[in-house]
């Protein structure tokens, strides 16, 4: 296959035909393109949120896909790039990626694309007849081809392309030659897109990242015996429970204290009654639940140490007054547990363990148990009605079948 020869940090625009491909069926019928394995095996996600919609691409087993046209895809975090660990394909037009490291290859398939501040680890594909516009990249020399109109496949080109067509920045860049489809030139810091394009944040998330709010803690992903969050702070709300357990992670207790804020406006008073626990505190209440209940039982009332959501400081139990303080299955039938059920999710926190769900978590129903997993997650996830590890994609089969039938009763998780 022929190769574009050239060199890093350069501009480009690729001349073409606009509207090559019908935006709305790019995603699903794109060609097949090589999978990149990430160095670090741990599950990594791109998050992208574009005002309207967020969604989640688990880049450990699939290609990111850039599919919202007249969009600008930024990082989340304006400081630094995002970080993308396998392939990216632009599947619309008139869209612009910026300040992203691509660990793969990036395939573009739409038309009137802008590429700014990249690094690309792979090799850089193009569909011949497409306006590209590419500023400030870095790139392997010579690492770029062209891909087949028909089937995406590299296919050999033709041989009077300029040989410069990515040059560094101190010189001239290769301009289209009359007998090609192929263009390059400094983009002369213009944007190609609209003057006020959609805005997509890409932020780059792992899941077993015990720092992060998106970390997992069930069964199958346990946390280290010595580790707990760093950032633990006293929460500020009306508290009944252990004193040790009165924490919680900053920003999960901001949004606590949001929550019980606005649930007081409508006449609501919740009471949180368990945080954060130590792997040794959640040792001891599990043993207590043994001892009780036998641990076939306990396996499905309370958490093993290093399995518990109380260890990431994400998690609260929340009660009230009118159950005095108690956590049960009959708090889902009172006014403080029909308000939260309906309202937790604007204040960033998911029905962690919720009804009819036992198969999946490996715990039975608790209404009173909530996990902090930012806004736009918890809104989207408790909309779809689906528990954190449907969401992610990591869904045991069965997890709790054998153990749920018949048993009944009060949770410690």
């Amino acid at each position: 296959m022929k190769r574009i020869f050239g060199k890093a940090w350069a501009t480009l625009v690729i001349i073409g035909i606009i509207g090559f491909l019908s935006t709305p069926s790019l995603a699903a019928g794109l060609p097949a393109s090589p999978s990149n394995s990430p160095a670090n095996p741990k599950i990594t996600f791109i998050k992208i949120t574009d005002g309207t919609i967020v969604k989640m691409v688990n880049t450990t087993e699939a290609p990111l896909v850039l599919d919202k046209q007249g969009c600008r895809y930024e990082p989340a975090d304006a400081a630094k790039p995002v970080s993308i660990n396998n392939d990216v394909k632009i599947a619309s037009d008139n869209t612009e990626i910026y300040n992203a490291v691509i660990d793969g290859d990036l395939y573009i398939y739409g038309n009137n694309v802008m590429l700014t501040a990249l690094l690309v680890k792979g090799t850089v594909y193009v569909v011949p007849g497409s306006d590209i516009t590419m500023d400030s990249c870095n790139i392997d020399p010579g690492n770029v081809e062209i891909l087949d109109a028909d089937d995406g496949d590299a296919t050999a080109y033709d041989e009077g392309l300029p040989q410069d067509v990515f040059a560094d920045n101190s010189g001239a860049v290769g301009e289209k030659t009359a007998d090609t489809d192929f263009n390059v030139r400094d983009a002369g810091g213009s944007n190609v897109l609209t003057d006020k394009p959609a805005v997509a944040l890409l932020e780059s998330i792992s899941i077993d990242d015990y720092n992060t709010r998106y970390v997992v803690a069930n069964k199958a992903w346990m946390l280290p015996a010595g580790w707990k969050p760093k950032d633990l702070v006293t929460i500020r709300v009306p508290y009944r429970g252990r004193s040790e357990a009165k924490y919680l992670r900053s920003e999960a207790s901001e949004s606590l204290t949001q929550l019980f804020a606005s649930a007081k406006k409508d006449g609501i008073t919740l009471c949180a009654i368990s945080g954060f626990r130590s792997y040794e505190l959640q040792k001891s209440v599990y043993n207590k639940y043994t001892r009780q209940l036998g641990e076939k039982t306990a396996e499905m009332v309370s958490a093993k140490a290093g399995s518990s959501e109380h260890q990431t400081g994400l998690a609260i139990d929340i009660s009230a007054k009118s159950l005095k303080y108690a956590l049960g299955n009959s708090f889902a039938n009172t006014r403080e547990g029909k308000w939260l059920a309906k309202n937790a999710a604007e204040y960033g926190f998911i029905l962690r363990y919720p009804k009819g769900r036992e198969a999946i978590t490996g715990y039975l129903y608790e209404p009173w148990h909530f996990r902090y997993i930012g806004r736009e997650l918890a809104i989207d996830m408790t909309k779809r009605g689906m528990t954190l590890e449907e969401y992610y994609g990591i869904a045991p089969k069965d997890i709790g079948q054998e153990l749920i039938a018949g048993i009944t009763g009060n949770s410690g998780t």
